[in-house]
Protein backbone atom coordinates (compact mmCIF):
# COMPACT_ATOMS: atom_id res chain seq x y z
CA UNK A 1 0.00 0.00 0.00
CA UNK A 2 2.47 2.54 1.25
CA UNK A 3 6.04 3.16 -0.69
CA UNK A 4 8.96 4.35 1.91
CA UNK A 5 9.33 7.92 0.83
CA UNK A 6 5.16 9.17 1.09
CA UNK A 7 5.25 8.37 5.01
CA UNK A 8 8.00 10.65 6.07
CA UNK A 9 6.02 13.75 6.46
CA UNK A 10 2.33 13.08 7.18
CA UNK A 11 0.81 16.14 7.26
CA UNK A 12 1.62 16.33 3.31
CA UNK A 13 0.45 12.66 2.95
CA UNK A 14 -3.03 13.68 4.52
CA UNK A 15 -3.59 16.36 2.57
CA UNK A 16 -2.68 15.18 -0.78
CA UNK A 17 -5.11 11.93 0.26
CA UNK A 18 -7.73 13.79 1.51
CA UNK A 19 -7.76 16.09 -1.89
CA UNK A 20 -7.40 13.22 -3.86
CA UNK A 21 -10.70 11.23 -1.97
CA UNK A 22 -12.62 14.62 -2.60
CA UNK A 23 -12.19 14.31 -6.45
CA UNK A 24 -12.49 11.00 -6.96
CA UNK A 25 -15.42 9.11 -8.32
CA UNK A 26 -17.82 7.65 -5.79
CA UNK A 27 -16.96 10.96 -3.27
CA UNK A 28 -20.40 11.32 -2.90
CA UNK A 29 -21.18 7.91 -1.93
CA UNK A 30 -18.60 7.97 1.43
CA UNK A 31 -19.06 11.33 3.13
CA UNK A 32 -19.99 9.50 6.56
CA UNK A 33 -16.58 8.12 6.83
CA UNK A 34 -14.56 10.88 5.05
CA UNK A 35 -15.89 13.13 7.68
CA UNK A 36 -14.63 10.98 10.10
CA UNK A 37 -11.01 11.59 8.65
CA UNK A 38 -10.61 15.05 7.49
CA UNK A 39 -9.23 15.83 11.19
CA UNK A 40 -7.11 14.76 13.48
CA UNK A 41 -9.15 13.26 16.43
CA UNK A 42 -8.13 14.50 19.64
CA UNK A 43 -10.14 12.23 21.55
CA UNK A 44 -8.13 9.19 20.25
CA UNK A 45 -5.12 11.12 20.30
CA UNK A 46 -6.17 11.23 24.73
CA UNK A 47 -6.93 7.46 24.50
CA UNK A 48 -3.53 6.40 22.78
CA UNK A 49 -1.42 8.48 24.70
CA UNK A 50 -3.20 6.96 28.19
CA UNK A 51 -2.19 3.85 26.40
CA UNK A 52 1.77 4.41 25.43
CA UNK A 53 1.44 5.40 29.01
CA UNK A 54 0.57 2.04 30.43
CA UNK A 55 2.80 0.49 28.03
CA UNK A 56 6.04 2.30 29.53
CA UNK A 57 4.91 0.52 32.83
CA UNK A 58 4.68 -2.81 31.61
CA UNK A 59 7.52 -2.60 29.08
CA UNK A 60 9.76 -2.51 32.26
CA UNK A 61 8.47 -5.23 34.24
CA UNK A 62 10.06 -9.06 33.64
CA UNK A 63 6.99 -10.70 32.84
CA UNK A 64 6.77 -8.95 29.95
CA UNK A 65 10.44 -9.11 29.01
CA UNK A 66 12.44 -11.45 26.92
CA UNK A 67 15.49 -13.15 28.28
CA UNK A 68 17.67 -12.00 25.97
CA UNK A 69 16.32 -8.39 27.56
CA UNK A 70 18.96 -8.19 30.27
CA UNK A 71 22.82 -8.32 30.26
CA UNK A 72 24.76 -9.95 33.00
CA UNK A 73 27.55 -8.69 34.96
CA UNK A 74 30.04 -9.54 37.70
CA UNK A 75 30.37 -7.54 40.83
CA UNK A 76 32.38 -8.57 43.81
CA UNK A 77 31.70 -12.77 42.85
CA UNK A 78 27.88 -12.19 42.36
CA UNK A 79 26.09 -12.69 39.03
CA UNK A 80 23.17 -9.31 39.17
CA UNK A 81 21.24 -8.87 35.89
CA UNK A 82 20.17 -5.64 34.32
CA UNK A 83 17.97 -4.23 31.72
CA UNK A 84 19.71 -3.46 28.54
CA UNK A 85 18.74 -0.43 27.46
CA UNK A 86 16.32 0.36 24.54
CA UNK A 87 17.11 2.69 21.82
CA UNK A 88 14.25 2.17 19.93
CA UNK A 89 10.31 1.25 20.22
CA UNK A 90 9.10 0.06 17.13
CA UNK A 91 4.77 0.47 16.77
CA UNK A 92 3.21 -1.89 14.96
CA UNK A 93 -0.04 -1.75 13.32
CA UNK A 94 -1.60 -5.45 13.61
CA UNK A 95 -4.53 -6.33 11.29
CA UNK A 96 -7.29 -9.02 12.71
CA UNK A 97 -7.37 -12.72 13.13
CA UNK A 98 -9.89 -13.07 10.02
CA UNK A 99 -10.61 -10.83 6.97
CA UNK A 100 -10.78 -8.17 6.64
CA UNK A 101 -7.50 -7.88 8.11
CA UNK A 102 -6.46 -3.79 7.88
CA UNK A 103 -5.30 -2.52 11.07
CA UNK A 104 -7.26 -2.34 14.17
CA UNK A 105 -4.80 -2.56 16.85
CA UNK A 106 -1.08 -1.12 17.62
CA UNK A 107 1.76 -3.33 19.32
CA UNK A 108 4.89 -2.34 20.96
CA UNK A 109 8.23 -3.93 19.79
CA UNK A 110 11.67 -2.80 21.96
CA UNK A 111 14.62 -2.30 20.32
CA UNK A 112 18.27 -2.91 21.33
CA UNK A 113 21.29 -1.24 19.30
CA UNK A 114 18.72 -0.62 16.15
CA UNK A 115 20.50 1.46 13.64
CA UNK A 116 17.83 3.65 10.57
CA UNK A 117 18.78 5.31 7.58
CA UNK A 118 16.39 7.11 5.03
CA UNK A 119 18.00 6.84 1.43
CA UNK A 120 16.19 8.28 -1.61
CA UNK A 121 13.73 5.39 -2.78
CA UNK A 122 13.92 3.08 1.26
CA UNK A 123 14.02 3.39 5.03
CA UNK A 124 16.33 1.27 6.54
CA UNK A 125 16.21 0.05 9.95
CA UNK A 126 17.92 -2.88 11.03
CA UNK A 127 18.06 -3.79 14.72
CA UNK A 128 19.14 -7.31 16.40
CA UNK A 129 17.55 -8.25 19.44
CA UNK A 130 14.65 -6.78 21.47
CA UNK A 131 13.49 -6.57 24.51
CA UNK A 132 9.95 -7.07 24.01
CA UNK A 133 7.99 -7.43 21.17
CA UNK A 134 3.61 -7.50 20.74
CA UNK A 135 2.57 -6.32 24.08
CA UNK A 136 0.82 -3.03 25.33
CA UNK A 137 0.36 -0.73 23.10
CA UNK A 138 -3.72 0.91 22.18
CA UNK A 139 -6.44 0.56 19.54
CA UNK A 140 -7.62 3.04 16.67
CA UNK A 141 -10.91 3.85 18.01
CA UNK A 142 -13.44 5.34 15.85
CA UNK A 143 -11.21 5.76 13.01
CA UNK A 144 -10.09 1.79 13.28
CA UNK A 145 -13.90 1.05 12.91
CA UNK A 146 -14.68 2.95 10.55
CA UNK A 147 -11.46 1.48 8.50
CA UNK A 148 -13.02 -1.97 9.16
CA UNK A 149 -16.32 -0.69 8.19
CA UNK A 150 -15.29 0.19 4.51
CA UNK A 151 -12.99 -2.12 3.84
CA UNK A 152 -16.04 -5.18 4.75
CA UNK A 153 -18.11 -2.97 2.22
CA UNK A 154 -17.67 -4.70 -0.90
CA UNK A 155 -19.50 -2.32 -3.03
CA UNK A 156 -17.11 0.33 -2.02
CA UNK A 157 -13.88 -1.38 -2.27
CA UNK A 158 -15.04 -0.86 -6.57
CA UNK A 159 -14.78 2.39 -6.35
CA UNK A 160 -12.15 4.53 -7.20
CA UNK A 161 -11.99 6.44 -4.03
CA UNK A 162 -11.67 3.67 -1.35
CA UNK A 163 -7.78 3.74 -2.08
CA UNK A 164 -7.07 7.01 -1.41
CA UNK A 165 -9.74 6.98 1.61
CA UNK A 166 -8.12 4.06 2.87
CA UNK A 167 -5.27 5.51 2.99
CA UNK A 168 -6.63 8.59 4.76
CA UNK A 169 -7.67 6.93 7.53
CA UNK A 170 -4.17 5.17 7.98
CA UNK A 171 -2.38 8.51 7.66
CA UNK A 172 -5.04 9.95 10.30
CA UNK A 173 -4.28 6.99 12.86
CA UNK A 174 -0.37 7.52 12.19
CA UNK A 175 -0.82 11.89 12.82
CA UNK A 176 -2.57 10.73 16.38
CA UNK A 177 -0.04 8.42 17.56
CA UNK A 178 2.11 10.85 16.98
CA UNK A 179 0.73 13.11 19.00
CA UNK A 180 0.42 10.94 21.19
CA UNK A 181 3.93 10.04 21.83
CA UNK A 182 4.44 13.42 21.77
CA UNK A 183 2.44 13.52 25.29
CA UNK A 184 3.45 10.42 26.50
CA UNK A 185 6.80 10.77 26.95
CA UNK A 186 6.14 13.75 29.09
CA UNK A 187 5.24 10.86 32.09
CA UNK A 188 6.75 9.46 34.73
CA UNK A 189 6.73 6.16 32.99
CA UNK A 190 8.54 7.21 29.80
CA UNK A 191 11.23 8.85 32.27
CA UNK A 192 11.60 5.83 34.10
CA UNK A 193 12.23 3.43 31.09
CA UNK A 194 15.68 2.01 30.55
CA UNK A 195 16.52 3.53 27.49
CA UNK A 196 19.30 5.57 25.64
CA UNK A 197 19.03 9.45 25.92
CA UNK A 198 18.71 9.42 22.21
CA UNK A 199 15.72 7.79 21.53
CA UNK A 200 13.52 6.95 18.54
CA UNK A 201 9.97 5.81 17.81
CA UNK A 202 8.88 4.06 15.01
CA UNK A 203 6.02 3.02 13.04
CA UNK A 204 5.00 -0.16 10.58
CA UNK A 205 1.39 0.84 9.43
CA UNK A 206 0.86 -3.18 8.25
CA UNK A 207 1.51 -6.24 7.85
CA UNK A 208 5.03 -6.02 5.06
CA UNK A 209 4.54 -2.38 4.98
CA UNK A 210 7.41 -0.04 5.40
CA UNK A 211 9.10 1.35 8.46
CA UNK A 212 9.35 4.78 9.23
CA UNK A 213 10.75 7.51 11.48
CA UNK A 214 7.90 8.94 13.57
CA UNK A 215 9.45 10.72 16.41
CA UNK A 216 13.36 11.37 17.60
CA UNK A 217 14.39 12.00 21.01
CA UNK A 218 17.95 14.17 21.85
CA UNK A 219 19.22 15.01 25.21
Amino acid sequence: MWNDVELRDLPACAARLLEEVRQADGFALVREQVAEAEAIDEGLVAEMTAGLVKSFGMYRQPRYLRPEAYAWEERDGVRTARIRPLSALRLYWAGGDVSPYVPQMVWGEGLVDCSYEETETENVLEFGATNFDSSGGFDLGSLGATLVELTEDEALRELEVFEPLQKLLLVRTLQCAHAAVLQAVKSDAFRELPRAESFRFFATPGHDEPNFLLLRLEP
